[in-house]
């Protein structure tokens, strides 16, 4: 269960009022986020450094506990076990996503802004409480979050760590468009 949160953050020059404005809607949206889901920000720094100027680095991440022998692994076990996704119905917001946080900073790629991921906190609050509830159940034999390569790479990453395959009905994953 996460407890807290953290955050390390660079940008460029205070003198530039665009940073200005980055870093003003990066910290407001960290902490309104945390306050969402229900985990305080308790903890944070932020260099300024010229390399920066052009694309900030945000790094955010939570604390948590869990019992031992209360974890679930990431590895993908068990032929005929059934494989479940759950969260948000899936768009296009979060294709190249990694993609367009590597990139500078500009008007061109303020454009691709539907590359970034669209974050519901309210539901990943009820996600998270429905996923301890399941774990608690004995139910899971293995769990994987989705990064920015989304279902292709979190059901290669579980396969690949338990040496079998998946079939992963793509047609059954809801989507908004």
């Amino acid at each position: 269960r996460p407890v807290a949160s953290l955050n390390s953050l660079r940008f460029g020059s205070m003198e530039n009022p665009r940073v200005r404005y980055l870093l003003d809607g990066v910290v407001r949206g960290i902490g309104d986020y945390g306050n969402s889901f229900g985990v305080p920000v308790i903890a944070g720094e932020v260099v300024f450094d010229e390399s920066y100027e052009g694309n900030p680095l945000v790094n955010a991440m939570s604390i948590g506990l869990v019992k031992e022998g209360e974890t679930a692994s990431a590895i993908a076990e068990g032929i005929g076990n059934p494989v479940i996704i759950v969260g948000a119905s899936t768009g296009r917001d979060g294709i190249h996503g990694a993609t367009f946080a590597s990139e500078e900073i500009s008007e061109e790629s303020e454009a691709k802004r539907p590359s970034v991921q669209v974050g519901d906190p309210f539901t990943e609050k009820l996600l998270l409480e429905a996923s301890l509830e399941v774990l608690q159940t004995g139910a899971v034999v293995g769990m994987q979050d989705m990064g920015a390569a989304g279902i292709a790479c979190s059901s290669s990453e579980m396969t690949a760590k338990g040496g079998q395959g998946m079939n992963v009905d793509l047609d059954k994953v809801p989507a908004r468009e």
